[in-house]
């Protein structure tokens, strides 16, 4: 019987129908034939089982596949709004850099002009800043239509011009560096000064704010320094006036 059964596992490995068949018929009795049943149905059951691992197992491998083609197409599909989205920011960029480009040159060429115009005498002082300057300039006293108020300071003064000309000062007024003007801090715009240094006296209105440097109580513009000898920086003494 044990050979049988030896034989009978042997034949259903193999596979073939026909053994298969052969093997049956060729059983004794009852017994041989319901011992080969039970053996080939234990192995069937066997290969059932294992078909349906494999199977599960592909089944889940091919879901995992299918998951990993999808991520990767969802990141590709990423990387190319992303890559839009960069292309977009640089142009933008690239659009707004040529256009503060053309601003600023637009600016430069204005700036240009005006100082161009004060130095060839193409501008000059009208109306109320004209009026303003009226009384200005070197003086060894305070000059008729001004008076003194009394209220005096000193401390270290400077000058200023190359690179202002042309724009506007903090009254309002385009600074012109030879007209006899100066920036105080905190004077009231427009006020009037007596400025002396070393014996030498200028007239200026205040027209503007500064300097903002060190302990520098004064800006002079370029003629008003002049007028009164100082190149880089001097001690002045300067009294607050009034129109009478």
């Amino acid at each position: 019987m044990d050979g049988y059964v030896a034989d009978a596992i042997e034949v259903y490995k193999g596979g073939d129908p026909s053994t298969n068949l052969a093997l049956v018929l060729s059983a004794r009795d009852l017994n041989d034939l319901e011992l080969f049943t039970k053996v080939t149905s234990a192995a069937a059951d066997r290969a059932r089982e294992s078909l349906a691992a494999s199977q599960i197992q592909l089944d889940t491998a091919s879901a995992a596949q299918e998951e990993i083609d999808h991520g990767k197409q969802r990141l590709l599909d990423e990387q190319r709004k992303v890559d839009v989205l960069a292309e977009e920011i640089r142009r933008n960029l690239a659009l707004r850099r040529e256009t503060l480009g053309e601003l600023q040159e637009q600016i430069e060429q204005l700036e240009e002009a005006a100082r161009a115009a004060l130095l060839t005498g193409g501008v000059n002082p009208t109306g109320s800043f004209a009026a303003a300057l009226a009384g200005t300039g070197p003086a060894s006293e305070i000059p008729d239509g001004l008076v003194g108020t009394g209220v005096a300071f000193e401390g270290t003064a400077s000058w200023y011009g190359p690179g202002f000309e042309g724009n506007y000062t903090a009254n309002g007024d385009i600074f012109d560096s030879s007209l006899y003007t100066a920036a105080s801090k905190d004077l009231p715009l427009p006020s009037y000064l007596f400025v002396t240094h070393q014996g030498r006296g200028v007239v200026v209105l205040v027209n503007d704010r500064g300097p903002y440097v060190g302990d520098r109580i004064l800006d002079l513009s370029h003629a008003s320094a002049e007028a009164i000898g100082i190149s880089g920086l001097g001690w002045i003494e300067a009294e607050i006036l009034v129109r009478n």
